[in-house]
């Protein structure tokens, strides 16, 4: 059982409560803990002082931090008191990105603003090495959101950024090494070939004569697999940037699976049907977004003809039971729950 610990306290030593369910994920937007909600049988009805709005959340398995998240606002539930804790990476939805006082002014350096809002204490991350220390557009008046800033540094650079389970800030790509192995001929995964596309083109405004320019670059070996598509987007917003730093964006894109087609289904497993990559039984509560999960047998989704299929996973969500549902990274948005899952927060100021 995840032990959750709130405001220094732990929880088993005011009332009961159940299992948490914990949700993580792992894309656009930041990564790690999303959400945990369990509920309290607090006899009399009174909220003690630890569980109050803004305390920090922490869960620990077997005495190892297993995230981090901020307390909302309790509410009635059947049997008892409901808490519901939004993940550490949400606050970037919330946080701006400015210089450290006294000037704040506005900036897009990733680490500048990391910085800066820890110390004005706008956000409880850690920040032990850099996540990213470089503009990641041209400097604007306009005052960006942290989460639309990582997100640009992410979509240019083709990584994602998260919060560990301790809370530090990082960046990093795609794992490309499966660390989990479904049991064969457990499911049959459909593909989806909307968003797909071979060959992509950015718009730009080149920054040594302000004119705009096109960008380019393609994936062809998905053109000869799928068939070839092509993708426009506008990096203007972004302002004035070189032909590389344009086509880096693109090849950013092309990383994160968009020359892929898209899985469509949520899985719902067991510590029998995931298992390690050496056949044992999985531990569920280890599991994490961001793990590579093999899929044996040959489907849609298959690269060149090989017997399975190698998928990010995007999503996981437990509630201490025998089994957790796992969603890939680059899930096609098929329901209201996935659509609203999959949107940006924002776009950048520019």
């Amino acid at each position: 059982m995840v032990r959750l610990r709130c405001a220094g306290v732990w929880l088993d030593s005011v009332a009961a409560y159940t299992d948490p369910v914990v949700t993580r994920r792992w894309g656009q937007g930041g990564g790690g803990v999303s959400e945990v909600t369990w509920e309290m049988d607090l006899q009399d009805g009174s909220i003690p002082a630890c569980l109050t709005r803004g305390s920090l959340v922490e869960l620990f398995n077997g005495g190892a931090p297993a995230g981090r998240a901020i307390l909302g606002q309790p509410g009635r539930a059947e049997d008892g008191i409901e808490f519901s804790a939004t993940g550490e990476y949400r606050q970037a939805e919330a946080t701006l990105c400015l210089t450290e006082m006294p000037t704040q002014v506005s900036t897009v350096i990733p680490d500048q603003a990391i910085d800066a809002a820890i110390a004005r204490g706008a956000l409880p991350w850690s920040r032990p090495a850099s996540v990213f220390g470089e503009a990641a557009a041209a400097t604007t008046n306009g005052l960006n959101y942290l989460n639309v800033l990582l997100d640009a540094v992410a979509d240019n650079t083709g990584r994602r950024w998260y919060i560990t389970d301790d809370g530090r800030a990082q960046m990093v790509a795609d794992t490309t090494s499966p660390s989990w192995l479904l049991a064969p001929g457990l499911v049959e995964l459909g593909a989806e070939e909307d968003g797909y596309a071979s060959h992509l083109f950015g718009r730009y405004v080149l920054n040594t004569t302000s004119t705009l320019q096109t960008a380019s670059t393609f994936d062809e070996f998905a053109s000869g697999l799928w068939g070839r598509r092509e993708f426009g987007t506008d990096l203007t917003p972004a302002g004035p940037m070189t032909g590389s730093a344009a086509r880096a964006r693109l090849d950013g894109l092309l990383a994160k699976g968009k020359a892929r087609l898209r899985p469509v289904d949520r899985l719902e497993v067991n510590s029998q049907q995931l298992l390690t990559i050496g056949g044992q039984p999985a531990s569920l509560e280890l599991v994490r977004p961001g793990d590579m999960v093999r899929a044996p047998g040959r489907t849609p989704l298959s690269l060149n003809g090989a017997p399975y299929f190698d998928f990010v996973i995007g999503e996981t969500s437990h509630d201490g039971g025998p089994t957790l549902t796992i969603a890939p990274v680059d899930l096609a948005a098929r329901n209201l729950e996935d659509v609203l899952s999959l949107a940006p927060a924002s776009t950048l100021t520019a």
